[in-house]
């Protein structure tokens, strides 16, 4: 009984959370990452190392398709 009430409630705030039009938190993160990659792909083309290293997380890791792996802290 409780669970269905639960439920149900749930059902209820995301029915009225969409119908006052707050953000999908899904669709935010989506334009937050694609505004990232938008930044991150002009600095990479800018050689701009402070953008990238700024947007980057500390144990970023790149493996190319040739397998070869670089860390954030070393240069291609």
């Amino acid at each position: 009984m409780l669970k269905t009430t639960l439920v149900r409630s749930a059902i209820i705030v995301t029915l009225t959370l969409s119908a006052f039009g707050f953000p999908n938190s899904e669709s935010n993160d989506e334009k937050v990452v694609a505004g990232l990659d938008t930044e991150y792909q002009a600095a990479v083309q800018r050689n701009d190392a402070a953008t990238m290293d700024r947007i980057l997380a500390d144990d970023f890791v790149l493996v190319t398709g040739r397998g070869n792996v670089y860390t954030q802290g070393e240069s291609s």
